[in-house]
C-alpha cells in the first residue's frame, strides 16, 4: 500500500474483480491486486476516512458531497461523480458526517423491518 500521503490523495475504490481500481484527486487510475474487501481492511485500520458505501465501491469522505436519490441512493463525489449506494451501508456515511437527514431516518425504520 503506498503512503498516507498518496493515500488521502485516492478519491475512491471500486472493484474489478478480485483486483481494485484506485481513482486519485487528478484523475489518474491504477489497479492494485488487491480485492475491495482488502482494500478496506487495510483503509478502516489506517483510519483515513474510507468509507464502503456499496459492494463495489469505497470513498474517502474527505471528497464526499451529498447523498441523493432518484429511485435508489447515490453518494455524489466533489469530483461530480454519482456512485450507488447500498442501503445497508449508507448508515456509515450518516454516522461519519454526523447527519440527522432523511436518510437517516429512513436507515432507522429498514433497521426496524
Amino acid at each position: 500500500m503506498e503512503n498516507i500521503t498518496e493515500i488521502n490523495k485516492i478519491i475512491r475504490v471500486e472493484a474489478k474483480g478480485n483486483r481494485a481500481l484506485l481513482v486519485y484527486e487528478n484523475a489518474a487510475r491504477k489497479i492494485v491486486d488487491n480485492s475491495i474487501d482488502e482494500m478496506e481492511q487495510e483503509l478502516k485500520q489506517k483510519e483515513l476516512g474510507f468509507v464502503r458505501i456499496h459492494p463495489r465501491h469505497l470513498i474517502n469522505m474527505n471528497h464526499y458531497k451529498k447523498l441523493s436519490s432518484f429511485s435508489t441512493p447515490a453518494v455524489e463525489l466533489d469530483d461530480g461523480t454519482l456512485l450507488p449506494a447500498d442501503m445497508n451501508m449508507i448508515e456509515e456515511i450518516l454516522i461519519h458526517k454526523n447527519e440527522n437527514s432523511f436518510w437517516r431516518k429512513i436507515t432507522k425504520m429498514l433497521k426496524l423491518k
